[in-house]
């Protein structure tokens, strides 16, 4: 379960899908729940962009975050799975952009192993 936030009746959600029927419940105190189903194939385009996360021969990983932040934790596996979301993420902006300028949702295809 994922909470997003709804502003002016409207909300954006990242949902990872898995190949084939996905089926995501928007639950909400306004109104009864409700399913939407998604179809997700994967893309047959033999190019892709791979990420690479280069770590020195003397260091472990770790990185620069802010006493402030939210979360803390800037271990090597914390900025494996901030660079997966990243990725992601800018993989939905460009699909919306080319889709605003009239060119359908086209996007790049990211590198993934066997946990995504």
């Amino acid at each position: 379960s994922i909470d997003w936030p709804v502003r002016e009746g409207r909300f954006k959600a990242l949902a990872p899908l898995k190949p084939g029927k996905n089926r995501v419940l928007i639950c909400s105190p306004q109104t009864p729940p409700w399913s939407i189903e998604f179809f997700y194939w994967p893309q047959g385009n033999p190019f892709f962009v791979r990420v690479v996360y280069l770590l020195s021969a003397d260091g472990d990983g770790s990185f620069d975050s802010p006493e402030t932040a939210v979360d803390h934790t800037h271990d090597c596996s914390s900025a494996v799975c901030r660079l997966k979301l990243n990725m992601r993420l800018l993989q939905t902006f460009v699909a919306e952009s080319m889709h605003r300028q009239g060119l359908g949702r086209k996007t790049f295809r990211l590198e993934e192993d066997d946990q995504g």
